[in-house]
């Protein structure tokens, strides 16, 4: 790690940690297995659409990876790359809020701007995410990344994660004062919020410029590389395919809320007690 960012280690830690824990609050309130099903419910009536609608997001996030990693490597400061796909990502996600709340009569005009919208958000992310991660590798050293990511981990995904799932659960199971789609024009505009505020804190962040950014060698050179890469490392074609084989799994996952509401009865208020649950054990 290079001098200067030694010099920033302590504001780039408490940043990072504060981006961690208020994005992953707003995050949690756009989760492919409880939130998002029970709002496309009201927009498809095809199960497979509820189904992918789901995992737009994360599907959106892996799709530029390589893409991506070819052109950041190229120049030495990416924090502007960060800065410009958040600002993508964010508005797409904030146009779809609005229009949620002024186009909600009109179902299959919101499931196309759902598609295209957070089709779009999604590929922010995921440029977005894979500049980030690379931020963190040159200004977090490796001795302190196991307490960085803890911090954000557990303050995140377990306790602001945890409050986000109780005001879910408040907002769903109080339709007279949120009818649809009140409810999730509420939802969806505290997570804008708190990941805006979340992106918006890991901007202030000093990075310095990458020594070994490289600009040599064609796109074609580069993914020649990455699957040579593939081929000569099992441990990383195995931890490949474990992903593969998850991501299968999970797209059973966002059924079983729907089920829960519309075959045993328990109400919308069941995607909150379902996420709550869930970020209770992972807690």
């Amino acid at each position: 790690m290079s001098d200067d960012a030694s010099k920033h280690l302590k504001r780039n830690f408490t940043l990072g940690v504060a981006n961690g824990v208020v994005f992953m609050a707003g995050s949690s309130l756009l989760s492919a297995t409880t939130i998002l099903p029970m709002f496309l419910e009201n927009v498809f009536h095809s199960k497979a659409l509820i189904g992918v609608g789901a995992y737009l997001l994360s599907m959106g996030w892996n799709l530029p990876q390589i893409a991506a990693a070819y052109f950041v490597r190229r120049v030495p400061l990416r924090k502007p790359i960060y800065i410009v796909s958040n600002l993508l990502r964010m508005g797409f996600i904030g146009a779809f809020v609005l229009c949620v709340f002024f186009l909600h009569d009109s179902p299959r005009l919101i499931g196309v701007l759902f598609f295209s919208l957070l089709g779009v958000a999604g590929l922010a992310a995921g440029t977005a995410g894979l500049v980030y991660q690379d931020i963190v590798a040159r200004t977090i050293p490796a001795n302190r990344r196991g307490a960085y990511n803890a911090y954000r981990i557990f303050g995140g995904q377990g306790i602001a994660a945890l409050a986000s799932s109780f005001f879910a659960k408040w907002v769903l199971d109080h339709p007279e004062r949120f009818p649809y789609p009140t409810n999730y024009v509420a939802i969806f505009g505290v997570a804008w919020a708190c990941m805006t505020l979340g992106t918006v804190a890991f901007s202030f962040t000093k990075e310095s410029p990458d020594p070994v950014a490289d600009s040599r060698g064609s796109f074609r050179v580069f993914v020649a590389d990455v699957l040579l890469i593939l081929k000569d490392n099992r441990n990383y074609r195995l931890y490949l395919l474990q992903r593969l084989l998850r991501a299968c799994e999970g797209f059973a996952i966002p059924y079983y809320v729907l089920f829960a509401k519309n075959v045993l009865g328990l109400g919308q208020g069941v995607g909150g007690t379902y996420q709550i649950v869930g970020v209770t054990a992972m807690v």
